[in-house]
């Protein structure tokens, strides 16, 4: 259903990212299509990094 979703919403322009799995669905997540598709780019290990790296994708913006 995730999977499904997240087709649907970066479709409409919408980026899903994970943030802060415990290392059980951390696990389960990398080794399913979901997870292929995020990448390590779009699962992030906690709120800070998830901050920080939007932050980043927001400045490249405004200054590329």
């Amino acid at each position: 259903m995730l999977t499904e979703a997240e087709k649907r919403q970066r479709a409409s322009g919408v980026l899903l990212w994970l943030v802060g799995l415990n290392p059980g669905v951390l696990t389960m997540v990398q080794h399913s299509p979901l997870g292929e598709t995020l990448g390590r780019e779009r699962m992030l290990f906690n709120l800070e990094q998830a901050v920080a790296k939007y932050a980043a994708s927001l400045s490249q913006i405004t200054t590329g």
